[in-house]
């Protein structure tokens, strides 16, 4: 048997209603020991959700006289919620291995929480929790859609065994340090964005939709190993990123991918097969491009890039309109593999001394307003050369 207690002046105030099939009810709130499940009646609009927002959370004043003095509720004389000054400070959960939707949310005092046995986390929780630094969920495997999203103060996440993220997860925490999901194989949409933290890695990352890993202003380190699927506007808004390599991408739809990165210098896509429109796009650093096994190069794709220098792309067979073009400090291009180069390619590139494609097949066009320098070479040239062994390539 089960018993409920509070410990403070007042606690009366607060006790439990009724018990029935080992069920027991803390105003709407449902604690099912047997099932191991925590349950708001009527989800977010329940009795107890209402009653933590309204009143221990937004200080309402009608009845905040009843917190006065409360300081825990207790389980089997075990803490389950800790208040301070009337706001709900700590919470620990032991038996508990399903966390519905909203109930650990818009919580401004919440400071510490403990789950150690919580498998799912429900849509809707730890957010808007500013006081909130640290989240360790050991057994957590899947969780919902909007969950670490708005707490200010939040520097730590520690979930080992996370599988799965809905949509719109782990965004606006502009002091998380420390991110730990080792085991994550996949994410919806908008997860990833505008955090604070300046290494990710995530090593068993498979699939993940759109509009992800953006606006991060500190990320410097990016482990994506096994990253395979993405969908458009992924990797934007990197501010601090120089370097990047995404050896197991094969797929991505939609354009705007990598672009506006300031400070990106290098990229390396092995196993990326299309490379399409404006995916570098505002990247003004960009110096280096390997794209080990594409063959196919989209429209505007590789334009407009004041500081290349380098494109290494072996495989490479077709190049569409305007993908070289507008790139000042280009010099060396190497695609031993290019049989068709369509219009507007190699245009305003005045330092272009080497395009090493012996198949290739240009217009009048394309050589025109040529240095006399530019040549289609057989032999590839050194600064190609240099690039190649940098990057540990492989002919």
């Amino acid at each position: 048997m089960y018993s409920f207690s509070f410990k403070g002046t007042n606690a009366e105030v607060y006790a439990p209603k009724m018990q029935e099939k080992g069920v027991y009810f803390l105003g709407s709130l449902a604690i099912d020991i047997k099932n191991k499940e925590i349950k708001a009646k009527g989800g977010y609009n329940s009795e107890f959700l209402t009653f933590l927002q309204s009143v221990i959370l937004n200080n309402n004043v009608s009845v905040k006289q009843y917190l006065n003095g409360v300081q825990e509720l207790m389980i089997n004389e075990e803490p389950f919620f800790k208040f301070k000054n009337g706001k709900l400070v700590k919470i620990t959960l032991e038996n508990i291995t399903k966390l519905d939707a909203g109930l650990i949310h818009n919580l401004p005092g919440l400071e510490e929480v403990s789950l150690p046995n919580v498998a799912y986390v429900g849509s809707g929780n730890f957010n808007k929790c500013p006081k909130l630094k640290k989240v360790f969920l050991p057994k957590a495997i899947e969780m919902g859609s909007s969950v670490f999203c708005e707490c200010e103060s939040l520097e730590e996440i520690d979930c080992p065994n996370v599988r799965y993220l809905e949509w719109e997860c782990v965004n606006d925490n502009p002091n998380l340090k420390r991110f730990l999901m080792p085991e994550l194989r996949e994410t919806k949409d908008y997860c990833f964005n505008r955090n604070g933290f300046e290494e990710l890695n995530l090593p068993c990352l498979e699939k993940v939709k759109s509009n992800c890993f953006c606006h991060l202003p500190k990320l410097k380190v990016l482990n994506l190993s096994d990253l395979s699927y993405t969908k458009e506007n992924c990797f934007c808004y990197l501010n601090e990123i120089e370097d990047l390599t995404l050896p197991s991408l094969i797929s991505y739809w939609g354009g705007y991918y990598f672009s506006n990165n300031p400070k990106l210098k290098k990229v390396r896509l092995n196993e990326l097969e299309v490379i399409r429109e404006r995916t570098f796009k505002n990247c003004p650093n960009l110096q280096v491009v390997v794209l080990d096994k594409a063959d196919v190069i989209l429209e505007n794709s590789l334009c407009e890039l004041p500081a290349l220098e380098t494109v290494i792309a072996p495989e490479i067979d077709f190049i569409y309109e305007n993908v070289l073009s507008h790139c000042e400090k280009l010099k060396s291009v190497y695609m031993p593999h290019l049989r068709l180069i369509k219009r507007d390619n190699f245009f305003k590139t005045p330092n272009l001394t080497c395009l090493y494609a012996p198949e290739a097949e240009l217009s009048k066009e394309d050589f025109a307003k040529k240095k006399p320098s530019f040549q289609v070479r057989k032999k590839l040239p050194f600064e190609t050369k240099k690039y190649m062994q940098q990057f540990e390539f492989e002919r």
